[in-house]
C-alpha cells in the first residue's frame, strides 16, 4: 500500500468532489504530503481559471476531542471550531484563504464563486446589525465568514438522498434524549418509519486535513468591473500576484502548523477559577434583578396591549479572570462535560485571546441535497435528579400552556417564513442578479479586498419584510425568472411537522418540533429541469448559487420567535429598548455555507471571551448570555431562575469564584496553610486534573487546600487507604498518560504506597507521591508515626526531593521549583521517562488552619511575616508575578531528544527493507491517539501482519480500518490461541525482524516465538523494540534494537529517511502475510468449540450449561463494546482475554463501532508492570476515572480478596465500574503449573482454596450484587452501560476442570487450522493390488517420488501372486505431483508433520483404507512413526527404513536444525543446474551413502566426478523436484523439529521392521540401539540390508523380500499357492438387475479452433465439428460421451459417423450389462452394440468410442463412483493413479502449444515433455528446429529443461531417420525421450534403434490392419519405449487395456493421446490414462532412461477457442505443471452430462 496508491494528498478544483484517499494517513504524513503537492506548483502560473484549489487528504484521527486540541495548538489566526449534534460534521480551521468581515448583513455576492463542492464558508453574523456595536464586538463585526486556509473536517460516507436528508432532518435530536408525551402514543414502528436512520448502525466518519487557496481571478475582475472598479489589465500581472501571495502564505501556514493532537502544547493548561461575583446567578436580588424586573414587566404590559405576541429578553453576566483565557480551553471543556447531551459546538476566534463559544441545541436550517430543515425551540424546565423526576418535569413542561403557547409561536414564525418561498419566486424579476451595492467603510484581511456591504438606515428594523422575500431567489435562471408567471405554489401544505416531543439536554430540557421542506419538490414549478440544487449531486460543475442561497435561507429564517419574538419587527424593537447589551453573535445564526449546503445554529448558551483592558497586566473577560421567552404567563423570578439554569453549562466549567491567589496566601493563618495552597496551586496549573487522598493529620495543610480550592476540590477523591490511593493513581495514569497527586500522611501509611509506586515504576506511570513527614527533628527520636520516608522507595521512584518545611525563612520559590521539577520529572519532560517521584514535605504544627498558638506548643506563636513571599523585604518579582499570572512557576519543555536521530531511523529501515518475513508486533505500554495512527499508517506500508495484545490500543482501531479501507491490514488479535493450539507454527514462522511496538506482551507464546526466531534460527535476524519507556524490557534476551522514543516520531523518522520513496516501496511484503487468516480459523475453531459446549440448538437457544473462564473473559470483552473500558486482573483474566477476547461478538473498541465516538485510544488496560493481582479494584476505579466513562474490570476471587477494600472505595466513589469476579473457589492458574502435580503441597499451600461471600461483602458496603452461572445470565448482565457502580460474580467450573476446558479449546482452535491446511494438499497417488486385502502405503524419502518403489511394488507383486495385497503409492508434499492449494505462509505451514500426517490419513479414509501398512523410508518413514503415533488405531504395521527416530539431547537438536535451516536457504537459493551439482558434489557423496556415494573432491569440477549408471538415475529423479520444493520439504520435515518418536518406535503399537544400510553407520548405530532397547514381547524387529542409506534403490528386491516375509511372520498376507489362487478366483457378482438404457440423444456442436491446424497431407482446418452421444437411464442419470473424427486420422468420414449415429438415435429400453464397464472383453460390448437398433452394421471406431464412453459414464454414474474406481473394481490386476502428466505439443506450423508466450492459452503450463512434429521438412531443417529448440527450452527452464519427444510420422526411409539424428547437437540428443514412428516400416526399428541408440515409441503401426497384438513382444528389448495409444483409431478403451496388458509386463508404457476433440474426450481419455500409468512394471525395461513417468498426450485443449459444453474445460484439471487431477475431471464430466442433457432437453 504505497503513498502512490493514493494516501497523496487529492486535489480538488470546481466541479463535484472526488472521492478522498480510503487510507488515512497521520496527520504528520498529511502535512508533508499537502506541503509536497502545493510546492510542486508553479509560482509563476496559476493551477486553475477558477480561483479557488483544495488539496484534501485522508488522515487518522480519533475523535472531535482531537480536532479541538489540534486548534489549540495553532497559532494561525482566525480559526473556527463548529460541529453539529449528529456529528457527521466537525471542523476545525485555521487561516483565512477568504476573509468577509465588515458593517451590515452579509451579502450574497460576497460568496459568489465557482468553489469546489467541498469548500466551506464559516463564521455567523449579528443577531441585530442595525443595533449600535459595542467595542467588546469589534474583532466580529456585524458579520464574520472565511474560508480557512488549513481544515481539519470529519464527514459522513457519503449517502444516498434520502438517508441524508433523514439523517440531517433528524439531527437535532440525534445526540439527546428525545421524548415524546403526546396524548396520540405512536408505535415505535411508526416513529422508525418517520426516521428511517434512528435504526441503523452508525456509519464510520472520514477525517480530511485540507490545504485551500483563493486568488483573484476572472471572476473576481468581472465583480470588479460590474462593481465600477478599474478595469485589471488582460495580462492577469494582479491575478499571478495574488497567486504568489496566496502561495507563499499557503506555505507558510503549513510550516507553522502544528500536528499534535493529543496534548495541549501551549500553557496555560487548566482555566482559572474566576474572581468573585457578588452574588450567585439565581439570586433573586440586587441592581441586576431589580432592571430584569422592570424589563418583563414592561415587556408584559406590551404583550397586553396587543404590541405583539412574544418578546424575547436575555441577560449577560459579566466574569473576570486574572488571567488570559484560552477560548479553546473552555471548548474543550464544554466538550468534556456536555459531549453526550449536547447539540451544536463552536467556537469563531478572529485574534487570539477573543471568541465567542457556544453549544446550543437550536437549529436555525440545514440544508442538504434538497432537503431543508428547520426546529422550532421553547420552553424550559431543569432536569431531574431521577427518570422519574425526568418524566414528571417533561410532561409538565408538555402540558403547561404557557410553553405551548411559545412553541406554537415559534413554529408559526418558522411557517410564515417558509412558506414565502413561492412570493419571492413568483416576485424576482433576476435573482441571479446581485443586489445593487452602496459604498461604505469596511475591514479587509488577506489578499482579496472583501466586497463591501451597505447598512441599514438608522433606526429601521433590521427584520425588514424585504428581506424574508428573498428566499431561494438563486434556484431560478434568469431565463426562468423572465418567463410568464405562474400561481405561487401553496408551500404550507408541503411543510412537514414532527410531532411535540421533548428534548434533554444535561441540565435542561426543552419542547421541541422538527420542520422539514423538500426544496426540490418546492420549486418544481419555478425551476427549470436541471436545477442548480443536482448540480454538485449529480457530479457536475459546482456553482456559487448554491452558496447564495445559504445566505438567503439564513436571512429569510433569522431571527426565529425563539430568540426574538413575534411580530419579529416589533419583537426586535423591544429588544433593542429593553436590554441594557450588546448582544453581538450570541442568539444569531453562526454555521457554514457551502456549494453542497448550508447549516446554521442558533447562538444560544454562548459566551463571549475577550481581554480585559482595564489592567496592567493580560486578563480576561467572559460575558455569558443567557435569555427566556416573554409570553403570557411569564413572571420575572421564574425567567430570571431559568436563565440561571440554562447558563450552567458555562458556570460549571468555568468553576466557582476564588479571591485572587495573592490574596488567598497572605490571608493564610499559619505558614503551613500557605504551603498548601500554593503547592495545589502549582499543581493546577501544571494540568494535573486528579488528587487522591488518604486520610491522615500531617497532611492536613494540602488536603485543606484541596478541599477549599474551587476547582481542586471537583477532581478530588478520598480513599480510606493508601495502598488503594497509590493504585488508583496507576489506573488513572494508564487512562490519561497523565499523572495524578496521591497525598497521604506520614509513617506506615507511606510504606502502603510501595505496591502501587512498584507498578508505576515498572509500567512506566507518572505518578506523584506526596508524602506528609513530621519535622526532621523527629526522626530517629522514637515520635509517634515517624520513619525514615526519604528514599524509602529506593530505585522505584524517578526523582525524590525531602523538602524543607515551610518556614518565613526560606523563599516560596524554592517550594514551587520543587513541585515544578516533580511533575516534570513524572511525567517525562526532564528525559528518563515516566514514573512515580517523591515529595517528602514536612509539616510542624499548626497543621489545621489555625492561627494563634502552635500547637502542643502554647508559648509559641503561628503567625507569619510574609517574608518568603516578599523576598524578605528585598522584593521578588518573578514570584509577585507568579502570584498574579495563572501560569506555573517554572515550564519544563521535553527537548527533541524524544525523537529518533536519522541515522538510527536509516540503521531500521535498510532492516525493513531487507526482511523478507517480517512481523509487527503490538505491546502495551502508554499508545497515545498519535502512535496509533503512525503504527497503523506504518503497518500498512510495511505489508507485514500485525500481532496485537489485548492490552495495546491497535485491536480495535486496525478492525475499523479493515472495515473502512480497501487496503486491509493482516490483523493477527489472538495470537496466543493460534500459537496454543499449533504449537509447530512457533518454529516454521522464521520471522527475520520482528518490530515490536509497546511493552510489554501478555503471551508467553509471543516471546518463545520471537525468542526461537532470534536464538534457535541459522537464519540472522533482528527484534526491534520501540517504546518511550527507557528502562530495558527484553526476558529472553533476544532484542537486537531498543528505540526509545514514542512510535509516532519513530514512524515519522523512518518516513523522512525514506522520502522521497515511501516505505512501500523500499520494504517488502512479509511472507508470514496469511497469518491473520490462519488466526482467524482458530478463532472459529474455538468459538465453535465453545458454541458446542453451550449446547446451542437450531433455533438459537442455549442451554444452561455451566459457565467456563474462557467465555467469562470473551463476554467481559464484548462488554467493552457497550462500557467503553475493560481492565483485566493480571493471572489468568488478562490471559484468557487475550486468547479469547477475540471470539466473535468480543471486543470491539473502534470509534463508531461498539463504544462512543468520542471515546479514548486505549479502552483495555491491565497493571502488566510487576505484574501483580493486588491493587486491581482500585486500579480500575482509578482507570474509570481518567476515561470518564464506564469500565467493566474482570478479576479472579483471590484478586479480589487481595483487594477487598476497593469495594468500599467504589461505592464511596460512585465510579461507573461494573466488577465481574470470577470465583472458582480459589488460585486456579496454579494448576496450570507444574507444582499441581505434587498434590501433598498443592493444597491449600498453592492454590489457596476459600469459600467467601462475595455478596454478603457487597450488602456490607451497599453495592449492588448479582450472581450468574450461565453464559446467558453473564451476557444480560453485563451488557449495556451502567452509570452505578455494581459487582457480578460469575460462578465457574472448578479448578481442574478448568485446565482441561483450556486445552480443549485451543486443541479446538488448533484441529480447525491443522485441517484447514491439511485440505490445501492435493495429492498426487497410485493405486493397485487387491482392493479387499490389507493395503500396503509407500512413503519416499527427500527429493523422492512414489516412482521410486516400482521395482520394490514389482517384486512384493510377484511374490504376493499379484492378488492378495493391496498397494498404495503417494508423492509427498512438494514432490512429484503433490502440491498445496494454499499461497505463502499457508503453503509453508503445510509441510509441517501435523499437517501432512492429518491430510495423509484423510486421504487414506477417502479411499477406504483404515488399516494401512506403512512403509516408509527416510522422510517417510519418519511420517510413518508420526501416523503410528498420532493414530495408532489406523496402522496394522509398520515398516520403517533408514529413518530418524529424533534427537533426545536439546544441543544436538538445535544443532541440526540450524544446519537443516541453513541446507534449506542454500537449496531455496539455487537454480536447477545449481542443484544438481549440489546432489552430485556435496549431497550423494556423504558416506551415509556407502558405496552408492560419488567420490568429490572439492578442487574438483563436480561435473566430471565419476558417477554410477544408478546414481545418475537417482540424481535425474530427484532434479525433477524444484529446489523451493524441496527447500520448504526440508524445513516442514525437520527431523529436529519432530518429538522424539524414539518410545513410540521401542514400544510400537502394532508390529514394526526398521531396517538400515550396513554402510549407513549413521542408521546402522540407531538400529544397534534399537536392538538394545527393546525389550522381549514387544513387536519391534530390526533387519540390516547390505547398502548404504539408498535401501529402496539399491536393494529393492531384498527389501521387498523382507516385507514380504515380516507381512507373512505376522500374518497380515498369507502368500501362499492358495491365497494367491482365491485371491486369482472371478470377483463377485455384479448387482443386479443391469442399468436400462432409457433414451441415447444425440447433440451436434462445432468448436473453434485458436489458430489453423495444419496436418500431414491435408489443408489447414480452423474448427472441428462432431456429436456428443448422451445415454440416460429412467432415473434420469446420463452418461456422455463424443463423436469427433479427424480428416486425415480416421478412416471414417464425418457423414459416414453422422449416419451411423442417426441410426442409434433414440435407443430405448435397452439393457446395459454391468461387465461392460471392465473393458475387460472387447467382443462383449461389440455383442451389445449390435442390440441396438441399427447396430448390425459395422461400427467405425470413432462411433465406438463414443458410444463406450457414454455407457461407462453412465455406469460409473449409477454405482457413484468416478469411471477409474468401477474399472479397478470390476477388473483385477488394474491400478490407477490420482493424476496423470501431459506432454506439450509443437505442431509444424507453430510453436508449442502452452510452452511459451506464442501459444493461445492464458497462462504458460510447463509440460515435463515437449512433443515435436518432424519430418515434414528437409531433415537438416528439421534439425535446425529442434537444436534450436532444444537451447530455447534451457534457457527457459532454469537448469532441467524438459524432455523432447518426436514424432516423424512414419515420414523417414531409415537413411534419412539417420542423416537427422546425426545432424542434432549433443544437448538435443541428451534431451530425446523418444522418438514416434520414425521409419515407415515398423520391422526396421530394431535396426533403426541399434543404428542411433535412440528409442522409438509405436503409433501409427497399431491401427495398420497387418499389425498384430501378438506382435508386441518381439519389439521388446529392442528399443521399444512407449505404445502411443489413440482410442478414437482404436476404437475404444477396452482395446487400448488390451495392448497396455500386454507392453506392461515387459516395462513398456502406454500413452494415450487425443486427436484434437473437445474437453469431454480429454476427460475420459485423462481417467483412463490414470488406469495406465503404473509402477509395477519390472526393472528388466527397454525403455529409455526417464520414462518411468509417463506424459499422455492430452495437451490438444490449448488449441481449442470454444468447446462442445461450456465451463466444463479440460484447462480447470490441468495445473501449471503439466499435472492433470483426476478427481477434477470426473466432476467436470459431470458437469458436462448434465449441461448438455438440459441443452438437449431446451433444444427438443
Amino acid at each position: 500500500m504505497g503513498e502512490n496508491a493514493v494516501p497523496q494528498a487529492v486535489l480538488k478544483e470546481g466541479g463535484a468532489s472526488v472521492p478522498v484517499s480510503s487510507v488515512p494517513v497521520p496527520l504528520w504524513k498529511a502535512r508533508r504530503l499537502l506541503k509536497d503537492a502545493l510546492s510542486a506548483t508553479h509560482a509563476t502560473a496559476a493551477p486553475f481559471s477558477s480561483g479557488v484549489c483544495r488539496w484534501e487528504c485522508s488522515v487518522a484521527v480519533q475523535n472531535a476531542r482531537d480536532a479541538i486540541i489540534w486548534l489549540r495548538n495553532q497559532s494561525l489566526h482566525p480559526q473556527v471550531y463548529f460541529s453539529n449534534p449528529s456529528g457527521d460534521l466537525v471542523a476545525a480551521g485555521v487561516g483565512a484563504a477568504h476573509l468577509i468581515t465588515g458593517n451590515g448583513r452579509l451579502a450574497e455576492s460576497d460568496v459568489q464563486v465557482e468553489a469546489p463542492t467541498a469548500v466551506h464558508y464559516y463564521g455567523g453574523e449579528r443577531f441585530d446589525v442595525t443595533a449600535e456595536r459595542d467595542k467588546e464586538w469589534e474583532a466580529f463585526q456585524d458579520h464574520f465568514f472565511f474560508l480557512p486556509l488549513i481544515e481539519l473536517r470529519r464527514t459522513a460516507p457519503h449517502r444516498t438522498a434520502t438517508a441524508a436528508a433523514a439523517a440531517a432532518s433528524h439531527r437535532q435530536g440525534s445526540s439527546a434524549r428525545e421524548v415524546d408525551f403526546s396524548n396520540e402514543r405512536r408505535t415505535d414502528e411508526a416513529r422508525r418509519s418517520e426516521d428511517p436512520v434512528s435504526c441503523r448502525s452508525r456509519e464510520p466518519y472520514e477525517w480530511t486535513l485540507s490545504l485551500t487557496l483563493r486568488w483573484r481571478a476572472g471572476d473576481d475582475r468581472d465583480r470588479r468591473k460590474r462593481d465600477g472598479g478599474d478595469t485589471i489589465a488582460e495580462d492577469g500581472e494582479e491575478a499571478l500576484l495574488t497567486w504568489r501571495q496566496s502561495r507563499r502564505k499557503a506555505l507558510e501556514a503549513l510550516h507553522q502548523m502544528s500536528y499534535e493532537f493529543d496534548r495541549v502544547l501551549r500553557p496555560p493548561y487548566c482555566l482559572p477559577p474566576p474572581l468573585p461575583p457578588h452574588r450567585p446567578l439565581d439570586e433573586e436580588s440586587g441592581e441586576a434583578f431589580e432592571r430584569w424586573t422592570a424589563a418583563i414587566n414592561t415587556a408584559l404590559q406590551d404583550i397586553t396591549d396587543g404590541k405583539y405576541k412574544k418578546t424575547v429578553l436575555a441577560r449577560s453576566v459579566q466574569l473576570k479572570f486574572p488571567d488570559a483565557l484560552e477560548p479553546l480551553d473552555i471548548l474543550l471543556q464544554l466538550y468534556g462535560s456536555t459531549r453526550a447531551t449536547t447539540g451544536y459546538l463552536l467556537c469563531l476566534k478572529p485574534r487570539a485571546s477573543v471568541g465567542f463559544v457556544g453549544c446550543t441545541p437550536e437549529q436555525l436550517l440545514s440544508v442538504r441535497q434538497q432537503q431543508l430543515s428547520t426546529v422550532a425551540l421553547a420552553g424550559t424546565r431543569p432536569r431531574g435528579a431521577t427518570k422519574e423526576q425526568d418524566d414528571a418535569l417533561a410532561r409538565e413542561l408538555m402540558e403547561d400552556p404557557k410553553d405551548r403557547t411559545e412553541l406554537d409561536l415559534t413554529l408559526e414564525s418558522i411557517q410564515v417564513a417558509l412558506t414565502q418561498l413561492d412570493t419571492c419566486l413568483h416576485d424576482s424579476a433576476d435573482p441571479c442578479q446581485p443586489p445593487p451595492r452602496q459604498q461604505d467603510d469596511q475591514s479587509t484581511e488577506g489578499i482579496l479586498d472583501s466586497p463591501r456591504t451597505a447598512p441599514s438606515p438608522t433606526g429601521q428594523s433590521f427584520i425588514s419584510s424585504e428581506s424574508e422575500t428573498t428566499i431561494g431567489d438563486s434556484f431560478q435562471s434568469p431565463e426562468a425568472a423572465r418567463a410568464v408567471a405562474r400561481p405561487p405554489a401553496d408551500l404550507s401544505q408541503q411543510l412537514v411537522v414532527s410531532s411535540l416531543q421533548v428534548k434533554q439536554l444535561k441540565h435542561v430540557q426543552h419542547l421541541f418540533r422538527t420542520v422539514r421542506l423538500n426544496l426540490q419538490q418546492a420549486l418544481r414549478s419555478y425551476a427549470p429541469p436541471t436545477d442548480v440544487t443536482d448540480r454538485a449531486d449529480r457530479g457536475g460543475q459546482s456553482n456559487s448559487g448554491l452558496l447564495r442561497l445559504g445566505v438567503r435561507l439564513m436571512h429569510g429564517l433569522h431571527p426565529t420567535a425563539a430568540v426574538c419574538g413575534l411580530p419579529k419587527g416589533i419583537a426586535a424593537d423591544a429588544v433593542r429598548r429593553l436590554e441594557d447589551f450588546d448582544r453581538g453573535f450570541y442568539a444569531g445564526p453562526v454555521g457554514y455555507v457551502a456549494a453542497t449546503g448550508s447549516e446554521f445554529a442558533v447562538a444560544i448558551r454562548s459566551a463571549l471571551i475577550r481581554p480585559d483592558d482595564s489592567g496592567r497586566r493580560p486578563s480576561s473577560v467572559v460575558h455569558v448570555f443567557a435569555g427566556a421567552g416573554i409570553v403570557p404567563g411569564s413572571t420575572a423570578s421564574g425567567e430570571w431562575r431559568e436563565t440561571a439554569v440554562k447558563m450552567r453549562n458555562f458556570v460549571e466549567v468555568l468553576g466557582p469564584p476564588a479571591h485572587p491567589l495573592a490574596l488567598r496566601l497572605r490571608s493564610a493563618p499559619n505558614i503551613n496553610t500557605m504551603g498548601g495552597v500554593a503547592i495545589v496551586e502549582e499543581f493546577l496549573r501544571l494540568g494535573i486534573s486528579r488528587f487522591f487522598v488518604a486520610p491522615g493529620s500531617r497532611s492536613s495543610p494540602i488536603v485543606t487546600a484541596l478541599a477549599r480550592h474551587p476547582l481542586a476540590a471537583r477532581v478530588t477523591t478520598s480513599v480510606h487507604d493508601e495502598r488503594g490511593a497509590a493504585f488508583m493513581g496507576v489506573g488513572y495514569a494508564r487512562a490519561t498518560g497523565r499523572a495524578a497527586v496521591i497525598v497521604v500522611s506520614s509513617g506506615t501509611a507511606v510504606a502502603n504506597l510501595y505496591p502501587g509506586v512498584v507498578e508505576a515504576w515498572q509500567a512506566g506511570l507518572p505518578m506523584v507521591l506526596c508524602t506528609a513527614d513530621r519535622p526532621p527533628e523527629l526522626r530517629g527520636r522514637g515520635s509517634m508515626q515517624t520513619i525514615w520516608q526519604p528514599d524509602i522507595f529506593g530505585k522505584y521512584v524517578r526523582w525524590m526531593k525531602d523538602v524543607s518545611c515551610p518556614t518565613d525563612h526560606i523563599a516560596l520559590s524554592h517550594l514551587l521549583a520543587d513541585v515544578d521539577c516533580a511533575v516534570a520529572h513524572a511525567e517525562g519532560a526532564k528525559g528518563g521517562g515516566k514514573g512515580p517521584v517523591q515529595l517528602n514535605l514536612p509539616f510542624r504544627e499548626n497543621l489545621a488552619p489555625d492561627g494563634g498558638p502552635v500547637r502542643g506548643t502554647p508559648g509559641l506563636a503561628s503567625t507569619w511575616s510574609h517574608g518568603c513571599l516578599d523576598g524578605f523585604g528585598h522584593g521578588d518579582e518573578r514570584l509577585a508575578k507568579w502570584q498574579q499570572s495563572c501560569s506555573p512557576y517554572a515550564i519544563y519543555v521535553p527537548g527533541e531528544g524524544g525523537g529518533m536521530s536519522r541515522d538510527a531511523a536509516s540503521e531500521v529501515l535498510s532492516l525493513l527493507s531487507s526482511s523478507r518475513r517480517g512481523l509487527v508486533v503490538a505491546g502495551g505500554g502508554q499508545w497515545r491517539e498519535g502512535d496509533v495512527q503512525a503504527a497503523i499508517w506504518l503497518v500498512g506500508q510495511l505489508g507485514w501482519p500485525v500481532v496485537t495484545d489485548i492490552t495495546s490500543s491497535l485491536r480495535g482501531p486496525i478492525d475499523e480500518h479493515n472495515k473502512q479501507a480497501a487496503e486491509k491490514i493482516e490483523h493477527v488479535a489472538a495470537a496466543d490461541l493460534l500459537l496454543a493450539g499449533c504449537p509447530f507454527i512457533t518454529h516454521h514462522l522464521r520471522t527475520d525482524l520482528v518490530l515490536q511496538l509497546g511493552i510489554p506482551l501478555t503471551s508467553k507464546r509471543m516471546y518463545a516465538l520471537i525468542e526461537t526466531a532470534m536464538k534457535k534460527t541459522a537464519n540472522e535476524a533482528a527484534t526491534i523494540v520501540v517504546s518511550p519507556e527507557p528502562h530495558c524490557h527484553d526476558p529472553d534476551a533476544v532484542m537486537t534494537h531498543q528505540l526509545t522514543c514514542s512510535i509516532a516520531s519513530f514512524v515519522e523518522a523512518l518516513d523522512d529517511v525514506a522520502r522521497p520513496a515511501a516505505i512501500s516501496e523500499v520494504a517488502h511484503a512479509s511472507e508470514l502475510c496469511g497469518l491473520a487468516d490462519l488466526t482467524s480459523i482458530a478463532i472459529a475453531g474455538a468459538a465453535n468449540f465453545l458454541k458446542a459446549q453451550e449446547g446451542e440448538s437450531g433455533d438459537g437457544s442455549s442451554s444452561s450449561a455451566a459457565l467456563c473462564e474462557p467465555e467469562v473473559a470473551r463476554l467481559a470483552a464484548s462488554s467493552a463494546q457497550s462500557t467503553g473500558g475493560l481492565f483485566l486482573s493480571s493471572s489468568m483474566p488478562i490471559r484468557d482475554a487475550d486468547s479469547f477476547g477475540s471470539l466473535p461478538d468480543a471486543i470491539a473498541t473502534a470509534p463508531d463501532v461498539g463504544r462512543s465516538d468520542e471515546g479514548p485510544v486505549g479502552c483495555v488496560a491491565s497493571n502488566r508492570g510487576a505484574n501483580g493481582i493486588d491493587g486491581v479494584l482500585h486500579s480500575a476505579i482509578g482507570y474509570s476515572l481518567g476515561l470518564g466513562q464506564p469500565v467493566t474490570v474482570l478479576l479472579g476471587d483471590v484478586a479480589a480478596l487481595h483487594d477487598m477494600g476497593g469495594l468500599h472505595t467504589l461505592k464511596q466513589s460512585g465510579a461507573s465500574v461494573s466488577v465481574v469476579v470470577v470465583n472458582n473457589g480459589g488460585g486456579g492458574i496454579f494448576h496450570f503449573l507444574p507444582i499441581a502435580a505434587h498434590k501433598d503441597v498443592f493444597s491449600p499451600l498453592f492454590d489457596t482454596p476459600h469459600d467467601v461471600s462475595f455478596e454478603g461483602i457487597c450488602a456490607s458496603v451497599g453495592l449492588p450484587y448479582s450472581r450468574v452461572k450461565t453464559s446467558e445470565e453473564l451476557s444480560a448482565a453485563v451488557s449495556g452501560k451502567s452509570a452505578f457502580p455494581r459487582v457480578i460474580e460469575a460462578v465457574c467450573t472448578d479448578r481442574e476442570s478448568n485446565v482441561s476446558i483450556h486445552r480443549d479449546i485451543q486443541r479446538a482452535a488448533g484441529d480447525a487450522v491443522v485441517t484447514h491446511l491439511a485440505r490445501s494438499i492435493r495429492w498426487c497417488w497410485w493405486r493397485g493390488g487387491c482392493r479387499d486385502s490389507p493395503t500396503v502405503v509407500f512413503l519416499h524419502g527427500w527429493l523422492g517420488s512414489k516412482d521410486d518403489w516400482r521395482t520394490v511394488i514389482a517384486s512384493l507383486t510377484q511374490q504376493a501372486g499379484g492378488q492378495c495385497v493391496g498397494l498404495f503409492a503417494v508423492d509427498l508434499l512438494g514432490h512429484g505431483g503433490t502440491r498445496s492449494a494454499a499461497e505463502g505462509l499457508a503453503a509453508s505451514l503445510a509441510h509441517t508433520p501435523d499437517v501432512v500426517t492429518t491430510s495423509l490419513l484423510d486421504l487414506l479414509a477417502s479411499e477406504g483404507i483404515t488399516d494401512a501398512i506403512l512403509v516408509g523410508y527416510s522422510m517417510g518413514g519418519r511420517l510413518a512413526m508420526q501416523l503410528m503415533k498420532k493414530a495408532p488405531q489406523r496402522v496394522r504395521a509398520a515398516v520403517i527404513i533408514a529413518a530418524d527416530p529424533g534427537a533426545t539431547d536439546p544441543a544436538e537438536r538445535h544443532e541440526r536444525f540450524c544446519k537443516g535451516q541453513v541446507l534449506a536457504g542454500r537449496v531455496e537459493a539455487m537454480d536447477r543446474c545449481a542443484f544438481e551439482r549440489f546432489l552430485r558434489s556435496e549431497w550423494y557423496s556423504m558416506p551415509m551413502w556407502g558405496p552408492l556415494a560419488a567420490p568429490c573432491s572439492p578442487l574438483e569440477d563436480s561435473d566430471q566426478q565419476p558417477t554410477t549408471a544408478l546414481l545418475t538415475d537417482i540424481i535425474r529423479r530427484r532434479c525433477r523436484t524444484s529446489p523451493r520444493a524441496a527447500a520448504a520439504s526440508l524445513r516442514g520435515m525437520s527431523a529436529a523439529l519432530q518429538p522424539d518418536l524414539r518410545p513410540t518406535l521401542v514400544d510400537p503399537p502394532c508390529p514394526a521392521l526398521f531396517i538400515a544400510g550396513r554402510h549407513d553407520a549413521r542408521y546402522h548405530a540407531i538400529s544397534e540401539e534399537l536392538v538394545e532397547s527393546s525389550i522381549e514381547g514387544r513387536r519391534l524387529e530390526v533387519a540390516t540390508a547390505d547398502s548404504g542409506h539408498a535401501v529402496v534403490e539399491e536393494q529393492p528386491t531384498w527389501l521387498a523380500q523382507a516385507i514380504g516375509a515380516f507381512l507373512q511372520k505376522h500374518q497380515l498376507v498369507a502368500i501362499d499357492d492358495a491365497t494367491a489362487a482365491a485371491a486369482a478366483a472371478p470377483p463377485p457378482p455384479l448387482p443386479s438387475p443391469a442399468p436400462v438404457l432409457d433414451s441415447l440423444a444425440i447433440v451436434p456442436f462445432t468448436m473453434d479452433l485458436s489458430q489453423p491446424l495444419q496436418l500431414s497431407q491435408f489443408d489447414a482446418i480452423t474448427e472441428r465439428r462432431g456429436w456428443l452421444i448422451l445415454a440416460r437411464n429412467a432415473a434420469g442419470t446420463v452418461g456422455i460421451g463424443e463423436v469427433c473424427p479427424l480428416p486425415g486420422f480416421h478412416n471414417e468420414t464425418h457423414g459416414e459417423a453422422a449416419a451411423l449415429l442417426t441410426g442409434l438415435a433414440g435407443q430405448q429400453g435397452v439393457d446395459i450389462p454391468w461387465q461392460l464397464g471392465a473393458l475387460r472383453d472387447s467382443r462383449a460390448f461389440d455383442a451389445w452394440v449390435t442390440t441396438l437398433k441399427g447396430g448390425r452394421q459395422p461400427v467405425v471406431p470413432s462411433v465406438r468410442l463414443g458410444l463406450q464412453q457414454a455407457v461407462l459414464h453412465l455406469l460409473a454414474r449409477e454405482r457413484g463412483q468416478a469411471i477409474p474406481e468401477l474399472v479397478t473394481s470390476m477388473r483385477s490386476g488394474t491400478s490407477r493413479s490420482s493424476h496423470v502428466h501431459l506432454n506439450g505439443l509443437r505442431v509444424r506450423s507453430h510453436a508449442t502449444i502452452g510452452g511459451d508466450a506464442s501459444s493461445s492459452s492464458e497462462r504458460c503450463v510447463r509440460y515435463p515433455v515437449v512433443k515435436v512434429k518432424v519430418g515434414g521438412r528437409s531433415t537438416a531443417e528439421d534439425a535446425r528446429r529442434v537444436n534450436q529448440m532444444a537451447e530455447d527450452v534451457m534457457a527457459d527452464s532454469d537448469g532441467v529443461a524438459p524432455r523432447i519427444r518426436l514424432d516423424a510420422n512414419q515420414a523417414w526411409l531409415l537413411r534419412e531417420a539417420d542423416a537427422f539424428f546425426r545432424q542434432l547437437s549433443e544437448r538435443s540428443l541428451a534431451l530425446i525421450e523418444y522418438v514416434e514412428e520414425p521409419l515407415a516400416d515398423c520391422q526396421l526399428l530394431p535396426v533403426f534403434h541399434r543404428a542411433t541408440r535412440v528409442h522409438f515409441a509405436l503409433d501409427e503401426s497399431l491401427y495398420q490392419e497387418h499389425f498384430r497384438l501378438s506382435d508386441l513382444p518381439s519389439l521388446f528389448g529392442k528399443g521399444l519405449a512407449a505404445l502411443v495409444l489413440k482410442p478414437a483409431l482404436l476404437g475404444g478403451y477396452d482395446k487400448c487395456l488390451d495392448f497396455h496388458s500386454v507392453a506392461s509386463k515387459a516395462g513398456v508404457p502406454s500413452v494415450i493421446s487425443a486427436a484434437f476433440e473437445s474437453s469431454v474426450t480429454l476427460h475420459h481419455h485423462a481417467l483412463i490414462a490414470s488406469m495406465l500409468d503404473t509402477v509395477t512394471a519390472s526393472g528388466a525395461t527397454s525403455a529409455p532412461v526417464g520414462s518411468d513417468v509417463v506424459s499422455h498426450g492430452l495437451s490438444t485443449f490449448e488449441t481449442l477457442a470454444s468447446d462442445s459444453v461450456q465451463q466444463c474445460s479440460f484447462s480447470c484439471a490441468v495445473d501449471e505443471e503439466g499435472l492433470v487431477d483426476i478427481r477434477v475431471c470426473q466432476a467436470m464430466l459431470d458437469r458436462a452430462a448434465e449441461s448438455a442433457k438440459l441443452k438437449w432437453a431446451h433444444d427438443v
